[in-house]
């Protein structure tokens, strides 16, 4: 997978987003990590490089729909905030780095840096063009836009996708075109002619 391979990204100036493939020692103190913010709950017992001063804490997240996302990104990126107030260096990860981890680090420059959410997005997009919250976690970073600012950048739009951010809109309208077009032309195809041959049959079977 694309996102297992994408190299780290900067995020600000004291944060950075990654997958876990790239927590590597040579990689943590090149950029000079000193904490890690691990998202993931099947990453609960993952062993990091063994590196002097290097705090890591576990706000532990499962990559689903129906994932109460809300119920922790402010002691995620409250968490963040404090490590680069103080002077470190943060490393905020989940597996592949595109979702729980992505989904944290727009909501942290929403609440710290005075980003809309579609600014946010376009921001980590840019560094990172694999990220991509999974459709629950994206209603969610609206509510919590809408309950900072009063306002939110982001329409949730009906698809059959389900309900697709905006910023997201030509990237389900493509998948749509390329993963379900054929298939759903093949169902269609089958059933005509299902009901074709039932025609036929009542017709020659009426005779």
């Amino acid at each position: 997978m694309k996102a297992f391979r994408s190299p780290i990204a900067q995020v600000d100036q004291n944060v950075y987003l990654c997958g876990i493939g790239c927590i590597k020692e040579e990689n943590l103190k090149n950029r000079g990590i000193t904490h890690i913010l691990n998202t993931a709950e099947e990453l609960a017992e993952f062993q990091y490089p063994a590196l002097d001063n290097l705090s890591v804490r576990h706000i532990l997240m499962r990559d689903a729909e129906n994932q109460d996302l809300l119920a922790f990104l402010d002691t995620c990126v409250d968490h963040i905030h404090s490590v680069t107030n103080s002077g470190g260096t943060i490393l905020v990860h989940c597996v592949a780095g595109v979702s729980r981890s992505a989904s944290v680090c727009m909501a942290y420059l929403v609440k710290y840096k005075n980003k809309t959410l579609f600014s946010a997005y376009q921001h980590i997009f840019n560094q990172r063009p694999c990220i991509c919250p999974n459709l629950g976690f994206w209603q969610q970073l609206a509510e919590y836009e809408l309950q900072l600012s009063g306002s939110c950048t982001i329409e949730m739009l009906p698809m059959v996708l389900g309900m697709v951010p905006s910023v997201m809109k030509k990237d389900a309208e493509f998948r749509i075109r390329t993963a379900w077009m054929q298939d759903l032309v093949s169902m269609f195809s089958v059933h005509f002619i299902l009901l074709l041959i039932q025609i036929l049959s009542m017709y020659f079977w009426g005779n």
